[in-house]
């Protein structure tokens, strides 16, 4: 899997590119496109906060049409190893299913398994995971 920055202009697939569009624009996000074998499989989006803070996933986001075959695990791991590689101590995001056939609380399992855990005093249901170690 390839992941590089875009702007929405770039993105060819129309599932992705119309998330592009309704993305967050804050002055921390970056978007970044996923392609493997030359197709486009995802969009990465991420707020790239100064370093002391955690590093926010914003969205992770795999079209309807290949949803369920480890995609999505594997940019939320791409995700994290960005972070690291930018000195990031933790990633935070706030699960929020986009995909009526995956309930919210599969969501929040499947952060669970991938060693998220709530974080305290959230008041959005916000989940966070250490990266040292």
């Amino acid at each position: 899997m390839e992941i590089v920055e875009t702007t929405k202009e770039q993105i060819v697939d129309p599932e992705i590119r119309d998330r592009g569009a309704t993305s967050s624009r804050c002055a921390y996000t970056r978007h970044f496109l996923a392609t493997e074998a030359g197709s486009e499989i995802g969009l990465l989006s991420v707020d790239l906060p100064p370093t002391e803070e955690p590093f926010v996933i914003y969205e992770i986001f795999v079209p309807t049409a290949i949803r369920r075959r480890g995609f999505g695990g594997r940019l939320l791991q791409a995700a994290e190893e960005m972070a690291r590689s930018l000195g990031y101590k933790s990633a935070l995001l706030v699960p929020k299913s986009l995909d009526k056939a995956f309930s919210q609380r599969a969501l929040e399992g499947w952060y669970a398994k991938n060693g998220y855990i709530p974080l305290e005093n959230s008041a959005n249901g916000a989940v966070v995971k250490e990266l040292e170690g």
